[in-house]
C-alpha cells in the first residue's frame, strides 16, 4: 500500500501553478449563502490558495433569507463582471434553493467547478478544456 502525503501533493500543485498565475492576472468570485462554520472553513482554504497564487479573491456572501429569484439576479450580475474570470457557487446551499438552476447561470467560461449543464456536457463529450476539480484530483493520483 502506498500512502500519499496529501498536504505535500497539494503544495506541489500550488507551486507548479504559481508561475502561470503570476503571468495571468486572475480574479475569482466565491458566492455563498448564510453562515456555516464548515463552509466558512472551505472558503478560507480557497482564500489561502488564491493568495498564494496571487489570484484576486472576492467573496460574495448573501443572507440565508435571500430568495432564489434574487440570488439568481445576483449571480447573473457577478457573472457579467468582465473583471471576474472564474466563479464558484459554494455548496451546499440551503434546501430552498434550486441549485442546478443557480449553477446554470454561471457562464461556461467562468464555471470553475464544471458543474453547469453546458460545462459538464462538454466534459462528458471530451470537449472541455478543464476537468472538474474532483476528476483532476483523481487524475493527479
Amino acid at each position: 500500500m502506498i500512502i500519499v502525503d496529501g498536504k505535500k501533493l497539494a503544495q506541489d500543485i500550488l507551486n507548479n501553478l504559481k508561475p502561470f498565475f503570476r503571468k495571468h492576472k486572475t480574479t475569482i468570485a466565491i458566492i455563498s449563502v448564510g453562515n456555516n462554520a464548515a463552509i466558512s472553513s472551505f472558503i478560507k482554504q480557497k482564500q489561502r490558495a488564491a493568495d498564494f497564487l496571487t489570484i484576486k479573491f472576492i467573496h460574495f456572501n448573501f443572507n440565508k433569507n435571500i430568495s432564489n429569484e434574487l440570488l439568481k439576479i445576483k449571480i447573473k450580475e457577478i457573472s457579467e463582471k468582465k473583471s471576474i474570470n472564474g466563479i464558484i457557487l459554494q455548496l451546499p446551499l440551503p434546501k430552498k434553493f434550486n441549485i442546478q438552476e443557480l449553477i446554470n447561470i454561471i457562464p461556461k467560461e467562468k464555471d470553475v467547478d464544471v458543474l453547469n449543464e453546458e460545462s459538464f456536457g462538454s466534459f462528458v463529450l471530451g470537449k472541455n478544456k478543464i476537468l472538474p476539480p474532483s476528476v483532476e484530483v483523481v487524475e493527479e493520483f
